[in-house]
């Protein structure tokens, strides 16, 4: 039997990394960034800015890495690494913004208050309907309560009684419900 042929190897040798252009590097940035790109694209805004993000995270994997590297297996498993957790803070930045964006504009009042608009619209209605709304809107709870409760047949009734509280003839309740509609519209 023959004693097994002793193999010297270098401990301190590291492999040669390739640059990032046309390697297989590039090519898991390009396939990875068409999965995940709508996750950070709020971020990152354009393709090219994702893809120089990869190529910064390559480089950069490269320099703290690249002297204890023994295998281009071991280096694309730190690299995937890298980008994977990149593009993840990312969108949990994007996310956390846009969640903060749609709390903030929910937050602020309407630049035009509904009682602005309807004042606005009544501009152009009779006198007789600007002084039944008039007191619809001002009038104090006890009154509108009186008003629903005579109103036990609906709306329509309710809008009556406003008109007969006002002094304004019964007859003309459905034509100033008929011009206040057409304004509404």
């Amino acid at each position: 039997m023959s004693r097994p042929k002793k193999v010297y190897t270098n401990p301190e040798r590291t492999c040669i990394l390739p640059e990032f252009p046309h390697s297989q590097f590039e090519g898991y940035a390009v396939n990875y960034l068409q999965r995940n790109f709508w996750k950070v694209q709020k971020t990152y805004g354009e393709w090219e800015d994702a893809m120089s993000i990869a190529k910064w995270c390559y480089y950069d994997t490269r320099q703290r890495y690249g002297s204890r590297i023994k295998t281009p297996q071991h280096f694309m498993t730190l690299y995937k690494r890298c980008l994977q957790t990149w593009v993840v803070e990312d969108a949990g930045w994007a996310t956390r913004t846009t969640k903060t964006e749609d709390t903030y504009m929910n937050s602020v009042p309407e630049t035009t208050a509904p009682e602005a608009t309807l004042s606005v619209i009544l501009r152009e209605a009779s006198k007789e309907l600007r002084d039944v709304l008039s007191i619809i809107l001002r009038a104090p709870k006890e009154v509108l309560d009186l008003l629903k409760k005579d109103a036990k047949a609906g709306v329509d009734c309710f809008f009556s009684n406003a008109v007969n509280y006002c002094g304004i003839s019964e007859e003309k309740a459905p034509e100033l419900e008929a011009e206040l509609r057409g304004l509404l519209q």
